[in-house]
């Protein structure tokens, strides 16, 4: 499996989950309305996540436990791939080749143990691949 494809089957199980939990954004009284009737609860049922995001209370917990689960298998597949991938990929989407500043990224991979040296390095390999 490439990054690519760990990230999409993620985003695919975090979206499932929001389904499930009844986890819904808002950003007007109108969306605040529909959300609530649509899962028939009153604002005193939910929980804002921040962003809009909207949570029912009673399924809060439920979310944090699985989120958090999602969250280390997503973690751990990741570190049965290749480092380089890895980074090269987060250096693209945040747009670090354009910028010229690979720092973006370092705090991303603190917790997975990619160092600064090794963003740097695959960052200086790959960069004339994506700068055109």
């Amino acid at each position: 499996m490439t990054y690519t494809e760990l990230k999409k089957d993620h985003q695919n199980k975090l979206t499932i989950l929001i389904d499930k939990i009844g986890i819904f954004w808002a950003f007007s009284d109108k969306q605040m309305t529909e959300g609530l009737d649509k899962l028939k609860l009153t604002t005193k049922d939910i929980i804002s996540l921040g962003s809009g995001m909207l949570c029912p209370r009673a399924n809060y917990e439920e979310y944090k436990a699985e989120v958090k689960a999602l969250n280390d298998e997503f973690v751990a597949s990741m570190k049965t791939l290749p480092p380089e991938q890895v980074i090269e990929y987060e250096l693209s989407n945040h747009e670090c080749y354009y910028s010229g500043d690979p720092s973006e990224i370092y705090d991303l991979f603190e917790d997975i143990g990619y160092t600064k040296e090794q963003i740097l390095k695959v960052y200086n390999d790959t960069k004339g691949r994506h700068n055109d």
